[in-house]
């Protein structure tokens, strides 16, 4: 038995081994690749020995390599032919055998060994070599096997049916519906269009130095402010002075208006009696006569003729403002001071996710309204400037929320109430996106 490991297997050779009780075989198996065959008194064995010769356990037969042997023990009779030609008793055999620990010795087995080995005084074991049969499965009767019909559930198989015709139906409907419209910014909610629209980039915030020009401006206003010291000209000097003026006032009222025509009228005592030392109640009254809806100015009321009363014309006679014919009920009061500021916008900071180019264009076209809110400060305040810096939200409906002042340089309560006040005014468009404006306001006065 040269290689037993190669033919002992499903297409090679089996080991036949059967259980002889008196001369009837009790029991017999085929063992296609045995590793190691057990015979004992335990029912775990391979054969059940019930005799006293055995332990419970005991290894016949085991597979060493590629060498299938037996073990032969004291004790045992019988006959063993290792290759099928020639037969040797079990002393023989333990006597030849070159492997054992002194109570077993090992032999070797061929691809014909066959033998008898008697264990105990009624049992005895048959083995032999054999040719492994070949695994037949018989075919099982039609009546067992049945049919495919008889092994279908019919209730799975109508549910499962209806269902796949549901669902092919289904997809059939919905492939035959026109792919739908990506839907316009404007249906898309306030929430989604956040997460579809992406955040414009942050700008850094470009910090612009302070002028020095400011400082500047504002240490003039201060020396303006200081009160001029009172200073007490010379008596000689004064009355020099103020016969200078007269004669020059008189030369210059005398080319003009009115007084011309009464200096020729009256002569030079009328117009002595205007600038000089006269008497103005007797020689004025003498040189207005005749004249009708002439005012004078210093009178307690104005000299008017009846008969030309009709005519509604008036002169004045007041030489500082020059003679002339005016229409009457002419308004000669005093006009509001006109004054002129400027409100200068500097580059606005934007948090949000609206654009700054956008918000700087919308805050352009409102800069009037607060160069206004300046001009009404500057009407009481002639030396008003400064700088002011508004804060304020723009939420996704376009309207301003929270407008606060950061910066206020100007110190003046009313003009910033005006422009608080200006700025909750403003409407943006409306586009679901919010944003937090900071924007400084330069003012300064054109004047």
């Amino acid at each position: 038995m040269n290689s037993p490991a190669h033919k002992l297997g499903p297409s090679g050779l089996a080991l036949r081994i059967g259980l002889l009780e008196g001369r009837t075989v009790t029991s017999e198996r085929i063992l296609r690749r045995p590793t190691r065959v057990t015979v004992g008194q335990s029912t775990r064995n391979d054969l059940t020995l019930p005799t006293d010769a055995l332990p419970k356990s005991y290894t016949l037969f085991e597979l060493r390599g590629d060498q299938l042997g037996v073990w032969l023990a004291d004790g045992m009779d019988g006959r063993v032919s290792p290759d099928g030609t020639a037969v040797h008793t079990l002393d023989e055999l333990r006597l030849a055998a070159r492997e054992g620990d002194g109570v077993r010795a090992f032999v070797p087995l061929g691809k014909r060994a066959r033998g008898k080995i008697r264990i105990g005084v009624d049992a005895a074991l048959l083995f032999q070599i054999v040719q492994a049969p070949a695994r037949l499965s018989p075919p099982l009767p039609a009546a067992v096997r049945g049919t495919l019909l008889q092994k279908l559930d019919l209730a799975l198989a109508a549910f499962l049916a209806v269902s796949l015709s549901a669902h092919l139906g289904f997809a059939g409907y919905v492939g035959s519906l026109p792919a739908p419209l990506p839907p316009r910014v404007d249906e898309v909610p306030d929430r989604f269009v956040r997460l579809i629209v992406p955040k414009p980039p942050q700008k850094p915030r470009r910090e612009e130095p302070r002028r020095p020009d400011a400082e500047a401006a504002k240490k003039a206003t201060r020396k303006r402010e200081q009160p001029i010291p009172l200073r007490f000209p010379d008596p000689a000097s004064t009355r020099k002075l103020s016969e200078v003026r007269k004669e020059h006032l008189r030369e210059q009222v005398a080319k003009t208006g009115l007084l011309k025509i009464l200096g020729a009228q009256g002569g030079q005592g009328a117009l002595d009696d205007l600038v000089g030392k006269g008497a103005p109640a007797t020689d004025q009254d003498r040189a207005f006569a005749g004249l009708g809806g002439v005012t004078d100015p210093s009178a307690a009321g104005p000299l008017r003729n009846p008969e030309r009363a009709s005519t509604g014309r008036s002169i004045s006679a007041d030489p500082m403002r020059g003679g002339g014919v005016k229409e009457a009920g002419t308004a000669t009061a005093k006009t509001e001071r006109e004054v002129r500021g400027v409100a200068k916008q500097e580059v606005a900071s934007v948090e949000g996710e609206l654009d700054q180019a956008q918000v700087m264009a919308e805050i352009r076209k409102r800069n009037g309204a607060i160069r206004r809110c300046y001009e009404k400060g500057l009407k009481k305040n002639p030396t008003l400037h400064g700088k002011l810096t508004v804060r304020f939200q723009i939420t996704g409906a376009g309207t301003v929320a929270q407008v606060t002042l950061p910066e206020d340089d100007i110190g003046d309560p009313e003009v910033a109430a005006c422009v608080t006040g200006a700025v909750r005014t403003w409407r943006f468009p409306a586009g679901g996106a919010s944003a937090t404006v900071e924007v400084p306001f330069v003012f300064s006065s054109s004047q």
